[in-house]
C-alpha cells in the first residue's frame, strides 16, 4: 500500500469517529 494511501484512510477514519463521536 502506498504511503499516501495509507494516510489518506487514516484520516478518513478519523474524521468518521469524529462525526459519530459528535
Amino acid at each position: 500500500m502506498n504511503d499516501l494511501v495509507a494516510r489518506l484512510a487514516l484520516l478518513a477514519a478519523h474524521n468518521q469517529t469524529i462525526s459519530y463521536g459528535a
